[in-house]
């Protein structure tokens, strides 16, 4: 999802938590002097942790079990 895009149709809580999580990536929306930087910076933060936390995501095909 990207708040800016005019075919975004998102709910004011989806842009709420987009929101929230650009702000844990040390995104400040009251920083004018470094916009667009900041915002461009946190959302490839957010980009770095999504492809992160997928490659080391549960097995989806299946795994082993330890102990057996």
């Amino acid at each position: 999802m990207w708040l800016g895009s005019p075919s975004c149709e998102c709910s004011s809580a989806e842009v709420r938590d987009e929101l929230v999580q650009l702000e844990k990536s040390d995104y400040n929306a009251r920083d004018d002097v470094n916009y667009p930087a900041n915002l461009q910076r946190a959302e490839a933060i957010l980009a770095e942790q999504k492809n992160g936390i997928a490659a080391y995501g549960p097995d989806e095909h299946g795994g082993s079990e330890s102990g057996k």
